[in-house]
């Protein structure tokens, strides 16, 4: 029941004690339907009324950073989300994978200085539904961004060339700067398809080397759509 989606929001039915109340939040994805489910069901048990409820979770129009959507002038949606762990990528990529009959072009990093081992498994996840990805920059910090690109290009599929190779339908490239390579993809982008830039959501800044430099991914994209009126 918690993937049924309605035009306007999503249906979320949560069931207790054999309570069974409707929840609507504009909200898009199986993670967002299921965290209002369970700020629902935690509103519930305190004995928050069921029409509170229902106005408190419809009030929530986006969470910034988590499957924040922008629609573009051009017909196509850019997704920022902060998603980070193979499963994170792999559910979000499903959902919009589910959401569209375009393209999927997805910006893929990984921070520095953390879990190596994830890193091809991340890849792995966003080549099963994407059909271009670009390897670029995710706070760095002090390790080797070659080492950072290797890991990830590691869980992608070969590229076709010359007849050669693993069959892939997914392309992608390596662009280390993150501003270039989510430009790449918004000119690249066509009326229904669909933008994924995940790894750092809501955040503000960006660790390279020692510092940390000021980013802020929504301000980057809608500088990136105004450039291409």
């Amino acid at each position: 029941m918690l993937d049924r989606a309605e035009k306007h929001g999503i249906k979320v039915v949560r069931m207790m004690d054999e309570i069974i109340a409707q929840t609507i939040t504009p909200l898009a994805g199986s993670i967002n339907k299921e965290n209002a489910a369970a700020a629902s069901l935690l509103a519930w048990a305190v004995g928050v009324s069921d029409e509170a409820i229902r106005a408190g979770i419809n009030e929530v129009k986006f969470v910034p950073g988590r499957m924040e959507m922008i629609e573009a002038p051009q017909g196509f949606t850019v997704v920022i989300d902060y998603a980070v762990t193979p499963d994170a990528l792999e559910r979000l990529y499903k959902d919009m994978r589910e959401k569209t009959k375009g393209r999927i072009l997805g910006i893929l990093g990984a921070a520095g200085m953390r879990d190596r081992g994830k890193r091809p498994d991340m890849a792995r996840a966003v080549a099963k539904y994407a059909d271009r990805i670009i390897i670029t920059r995710e706070d760095p910090w002090t390790e080797n961004e070659d080492q950072i690109f290797q890991d990830l290009e590691s869980g992608l599929p070969l590229l076709t060339k010359e007849g050669l190779g693993e069959v892939s339908r997914v392309q992608w490239q390596r662009i280390p700067d993150r501003r270039d390579a989510i430009a790449t993809l918004i000119q690249d982008a066509k009326p229904g398809d669909i933008v994924i830039v995940t790894g750092k959501g809501a955040e503000r800044g960006m660790g390279v080397g020692k510092n940390v430099i000021p980013w802020n991914e929504r301000e980057v994209i809608e500088e990136l759509l105004d450039e291409l009126h």
